[in-house]
């Protein structure tokens, strides 16, 4: 068995509109992290609910309720420990959450060299873990140079060899596992290359596949906006996903309690 994460960043509608509807059509979950001062600031405002905005908490509730992982990515979607601590505690009292949550770093900005400012958030501030991701300028030249052939060129294989760093071997110890690696799924990535990469993960690994909006052709900043995923190629994903016995798709929090 092979397990996958459908990680969303930042809490957007487009999420609550687009995304949630597929994945109960296929009986999937997910993990949604969200930012509560942008939450706020669409309550208190009063803003007009378009696809670029963010969920209310009336919205994210029933996210929770349908089986979807809620976790934090910083109250003001910064990196400052005081942030990350505050986004966390309210996320928990408007959920009603005994239990630690995770902690999904904004912008990537968490990684190996300066894990240690941030290791005492999961012993002593109620965050069970923290997922980070690739970054391009901090990578060097080589994943630099990999990064923008799978871009221009489309290519799959290319795009797996990659993100095979960003594969968690569940069959061996990860305790030097610090931080949960993701892959970037954006528009510039297309539906090819992500089912290439997930082909390629061996039995009892893991990995999580981070997205921010899934967009249909008719919303405002489709082909525009880099972070974004096509309507039907998440519907096709998920159909992929779904059909395939070998493959089960869990949450972080799902896959934090399998890492030994």
């Amino acid at each position: 068995m092979k397990y996958i994460v459908l990680s969303f960043d930042d809490g957007r509608k487009d999420f609550y509109v687009n995304a949630l509807p597929i994945l109960k059509k296929y009986g999937l979950t997910a993990t949604l992290n969200v930012i509560p001062d942008m939450v706020a600031q669409i309550e208190e405002n009063k803003l007009n609910q378009q696809y670029r905005n963010f969920m209310t908490w009336n919205n994210i509730k029933e996210v929770y309720e349908c089986g979807i992982e809620i976790a934090n990515h910083s109250a003001d979607h910064t990196n400052n420990i005081q942030e990350i601590i505050r986004g966390n505690r309210i996320i928990r009292e408007k959920l009603n959450l005994s239990f630690p949550i995770g902690f999904s770093s904004p912008k990537s900005e968490i990684f190996k060299g300066n894990f240690a400012e941030y290791e005492s958030l999961l012993t002593k501030e109620g965050i069970s873990y923290i997922r980070s991701g690739t970054k391009t300028k901090r990578d060097g030249y080589f994943h630099a140079f990999l990064y923008m052939l799978y871009k221009y060129t489309k290519s799959p294989s290319i795009y797996s060899f990659c993100n095979k760093r960003n594969i968690i071997d569940l069959r061996k110890s990860n305790k030097e596992l610090k931080i949960l690696p993701s892959v970037t799924c954006s528009y510039d990535n297309t539906l090819k290359q992500m089912v290439r990469f997930i082909c390629k993960i061996p039995d009892e690994s893991a990995a999580i596949l981070m997205f921010h909006s899934i967009f249909k052709e008719t919303n405002v900043g489709y082909g525009k906006e880099k972070w974004v995923t096509d309507e039907k190629d998440f519907d096709k994903l998920c159909h992929i996903l779904s059909a395939n016995e070998g493959i089960k798709v869990i949450t972080n929090a799902e896959l934090v309690s399998m890492i030994k």
